[in-house]
């Protein structure tokens, strides 16, 4: 029947997603101008430091990619957590980058653990009623 109607039995089930302009994390290994246009004469629009992650937008395995590779830089140096604000990207060129896959990708699941007892008001109050007893 559903062969019939739709022309495959699997017409409901998720498709995978194709992962050629997939974006990926890289971490910079060396300092790189940041281009507005995929031409070395370009104006350059900020510079990267060694260390820098950036996403990079197709497979960073791939020779074709690596001699011009469309990266988007974040845009601001002080980011507010708590913020609603959605951040400031610049988009441009890197020109034979030296780059390496970053650690954590976009997607992945990761545990942290971070005190926060010192700075949050109901845990400093619980703190000081428990030291009362």
């Amino acid at each position: 029947v559903y062969r019939r109607c739709f022309g495959t039995s699997t017409w409901w089930r998720p498709q995978p997603q194709d992962t050629t302009q997939a974006m990926q994390l890289v971490r910079l290994s060396a300092a790189a101008p940041l281009l507005s246009e995929a031409d070395v004469a370009s104006a350059a629009i900020t510079e990267l430091q060694a260390g820098d992650l950036v996403e990079a937008v197709g497979d960073i395995e791939d020779s074709n990619f690596r001699e011009w590779l469309l990266v988007r830089s974040p845009g601001e140096e002080a980011i507010d957590s708590m913020s609603d604000k959605p951040l400031a990207y610049q988009t441009g060129w890197l020109h034979q980058p030296e780059l390496d896959s970053a650690e954590h990708q976009l997607g992945d699941k990761v545990v942290v653990q971070v005190d926060t007892s010192s700075a949050h008001p109901v845990l400093g109050l619980l703190r000081t009623m428990l030291s009362w007893w």
